[in-house]
């Protein structure tokens, strides 16, 4: 990542910084090409460099839990494994692993202090530097010979990758990845079906909206009242009740007439003129 990458980039320019030019000329000079002057020159003068940027990066994204966190992907790294482990407690598995990278670094370090030490010995006695150094050449046929690099690593990559299809059987990954989306389906149909039930009981605990713009809107129905015009309490408050007869009193069919009419259902009992008979009547 570019995080790691500048802790690289000083590596490289600080060894670079060091590096004479008049090598590459004096190359250049003597009939090298490009490339030779580059391989032999160049790339040596940068072997120390290009492995200190390799343990720098690989300390770097191995002890920074946050940047590997955020920038892993879907591949989890070793640092996110261990922390995944640990999390849930330790166990003999962790003290493994630990073991194993420390006594890896020991063997890495006392290897480099070896090879160190015979090479500065074998130059105090006078050995030649190519022998010491023991570099790698190429057989003859591929010296200075492009297409023949080419033509190898085309039959290697193709022997390689039929080797593979003829081993490898892709049904397991098949049967891997099916059930890979069937579980997402299966979780993807749980978050609904809870989000369904925590609405449904969100609703129940609020009550009908009153505010509900869109319930607003639509028309309802009116009840159509039993006595229109009377309401609730139909004709108890009709002033013409004490003309109308009492109910049981009146005849099945049409109405009766009433007995006293235009005097209410009291008769003439509060008549003012009520008093003037009675005392005409007593004389």
């Amino acid at each position: 990542s570019t995080f790691i990458a500048s802790y690289c980039m000083l590596v490289f320019v600080a060894r670079l910084q060091r590096f004479d030019i008049g090598l590459t000329e004096a190359a250049l000079d003597l009939g090298a090409t490009n490339v030779q002057a580059f391989r032999k020159i160049m790339l040596p003068f940068l072997k120390p460099a290009i492995a200190s940027s390799a343990v720098l990066a690989f300390l770097a994204s191995f002890e920074n839990y946050n940047t590997t966190t955020f920038t892993f992907g879907k591949y989890p790294t070793l640092t996110i494994e261990l922390a995944q482990k640990v999390r849930y407690g330790i166990n003999p598995s962790i003290s493994v692993l630990a073991f194993i990278i420390v006594v890896l670094t020991i063997v890495g370090a006392l290897t480099h202090e070896i090879y160190q030490r015979r090479k500065q010995l074998a130059i105090a006695n006078g050995a030649p530097v190519s022998s010491v150094g023991g570099s790698f050449q190429l057989p003859k046929f591929l010296r200075n010979n492009p297409a023949a690099i080419l033509m190898v690593v085309l039959a290697v990559g193709g022997f390689s990758t039929i080797w593979f299809a003829n081993v490898y059987s892709p049904d397991s990954c098949k049967v891997e990845v099916r059930e890979h989306k069937r579980l997402l389906q299966q979780k993807r149909i749980d978050e609904i079906q809870q989000q369904r039930l925590k609405q449904k009981q969100k609703k129940a605990q609020q009550g009908p909206d009153i505010f509900d713009t869109k319930n607003s809107l639509v028309p309802k129905a009116v009840p159509v009242p039993k006595s229109p015009g009377k309401g609730a309490f139909g004709s108890v408050f009709d002033p013409q009740n004490l003309d109308k007869a009492a109910p049981g009193e009146g005849k099945t069919g049409a109405e009766a007439p009433a007995t006293n009419p235009g005097k209410g259902a009291f008769g003439n009992i509060f008549d003012p003129q009520n008093l003037k008979k009675q005392t005409e009547s007593d004389n």
